[in-house]
């Protein structure tokens, strides 16, 4: 602390100045007994200063106060550490000195403990009222306010009261306001009666009855119950083309699809006519039928999967093995026709396929060397041409024979030329079915027969012309067959697609008692048409 011209150290507060050392030192009030602990306390000197710790317990239920130094007493229900909410909620804590009591809750008058521990207020039924105790308690209407007439005693009954007439009574009646009388008594409008909700009450003399409303029926428990018209009168209230559907007190009739109310009135449903009403139902025909409606179509149509619209009938590939056409058969919108390719007409009956034979006009041919083959569908203009060393035979048209018959002794070749040569023009359809024999007989050769010669035959295929597409032929088509010594026949085994050109030879071999005496040729041209037709 600063002095005029100097200054002065002061210790503080709990310290003194050492005049040895020139420094503050510690007081030890404990010591020097400058301390204000109680007889109950013991001193602990501090650096600075000191503290008084007492030496004794307070005991439980006790906390001591540090600077008055006494026990003061827990309250262990404002603190939270009593156990009396372990009991329930109707129990409270209360405290006392050094510890605390658990009681049950007590309420005000009138009031009772619910279980939830609050107190509410007695509500009592009539005739009926709360004591102070909180119970509900009979009132006793003739001490308290007579209620009855003259001529009638009151007495007191649980809840209630009765007046007894001196003059009796009988049931439903009651004495009138002189006393000297028995009158009706309107259990209706005095809401005496015991009809329950929803029923009608209607008086009558000495007592009343309890009506039940239009549509329901008084049950066991007196209770007015929904008469189900739809299952007691099943099939009687409502028409077969509706549904009925049970109301509270009544019934409706649900008129089924396709139909409505009859506008007549009643529950009658009549038939919705959808073809008259509604446009559009159907894409080609509607029939109205009895609740709903269909749609048909036209012949040559058939109805699609949606039931309404119409699709054309394919007649050429549903009915393709029926042959509606032999000929080629054209689908059209509804119907079909039959046509028939280059070198047909159509016959009479509309689906046949006829020929036209070109030949007949004599003129498609004009080499006059050329001989008209009509096939189906076409012609052919064949003309035969000898090789060298054959002539025209001026007897038959189609065949070629030797110039001249003389050959040179050992000349060979000469020798094995045949005498004729025949030319000959088959022409069928494409894929003629074979017979159940297994082929069908197509050319015939026949020789001499004498007892001391015999005949050999022999067949070769030349030639074998298909388009594109055409599977040419083999001679495993064919087959030689001989019939007899002198006679062979050419047959088709296997059924062929045209169109095709088949050329083939069949050789004719004569001998003498083993000796070769001589031959003859027929050639056969097969023409296949393109159809089967």
């Amino acid at each position: 602390m600063n002095t005029h011209g100097s200054f002065q150290c002061i210790c503080q507060t709990g310290f003194q100045l050492d005049p040895l050392l020139h420094a503050c030192v510690d007081i030890n009030e404990c010591q020097l007994n400058k301390h204000d602990c109680l007889p109950s306390q013991r001193c602990d000197n501090t650096i600075g200063s000191y503290q008084c710790i007492r030496f004794t317990s307070c005991g439980t239920g006790y906390t001591l106060n540090a600077q008055t130094g006494l026990c003061e007493d827990d309250d262990e229900c404002a603190l939270g550490t009593d156990n009396c909410r372990n009991l329930g909620p109707t129990w409270q804590c209360r405290n006392t000195l050094g510890s605390f009591r658990c009681e049950r809750k007590h309420c005000d008058d009138k009031k009772v403990l619910l279980s939830n521990g609050e107190c509410k207020a007695v509500e009592c039924p009539t005739g009926y009222e709360a004591s102070q105790q909180g119970q509900c308690i009979d009132i006793n209407e003739c001490q308290r306010n007579n209620p009855c007439r003259r001529n009638q005693r009151c007495l007191n009954t649980a809840g209630s009261y009765r007046c007894i007439s001196y003059l009796n009574c009988g049931g439903g009646f009651e004495l009138n306001e002189a006393g000297n009388q028995c009158v009706d008594i309107d259990e209706c409008a005095k809401s005496t009666h015991d009809c329950g909700r929803g029923q009608l009450c209607i008086n009558r003399v000495g007592g009343y009855i309890c009506q039940c409303p239009s549509g329901h029926v008084l049950d066991e428990q007196k209770e007015c119950v929904d008469v189900d018209e739809c299952t007691r009168f099943a099939g009687q209230v409502c028409a077969i083309n509706s549904k009925c559907v049970n109301n509270v007190g009544s019934y409706r009739c649900v008129c089924n699809d396709g139909f409505r109310q009859d506008p007549k009135g009643g529950n009658g449903c009549v038939d919705i006519d959808e073809c008259a009403e509604s446009t559009g139902l159907c894409q080609q025909n509607c029939v109205n039928i009895w609740g709903s409606y269909r749609c048909s179509c036209n012949p040559g149509f058939t109805l699609h999967h949606d039931n309404r619209s119409c699709q054309d009938v394919d007649e050429c590939e549903q009915f393709k093995d029926r042959n509606l056409c032999v000929g080629i058969c054209v689908n059209q919108a509804g119907s079909y026709t039959c046509q028939c390719p280059e070198g047909y007409r159509i016959g009479i009956d509309g689906r046949t396929c006829q020929d036209i034979d070109e030949c007949l006009d004599g003129s498609v041919c004009r080499n006059p060397n050329e001989v008209c083959l009509n096939t189906r569908g076409s012609y052919r203009c064949n003309s035969i041409t000898c090789p060298p060393n054959f002539i025209k035979d001026p007897e038959h048209k189609n065949r070629c024979k030797r110039a001249s018959l003389f050959c040179r002794e050992g000349d060979t070749e000469c020798l094995r030329l045949p005498s004729s040569i025949s030319f000959n023009f088959i022409t069928f359809v494409s894929n003629l079915a074979i017979p159940p024999v297994g082929y069908i007989d197509l050319f015939t050769m026949r020789g001499p027969l004498w007892s001391s010669s015999s005949v050999r035959f022999k067949l070769d295929m030349l030639d074998s012309r298909a388009p594109a597409g055409i599977s040419p032929v083999t001679k495993d088509f064919f087959q030689l067959r001989q019939t007899s010594p002198n006679q062979a026949i050419i047959s088709l085994r296997n059924s062929i697609q045209g169109p095709q050109q088949i050329d083939l030879q069949l050789s004719m071999e004569l001998y003498h008692s083993g000796v070769f005496g001589g031959s003859a040729v027929a050639k056969l041209s097969i023409f296949v048409s393109e159809y089967e037709f």
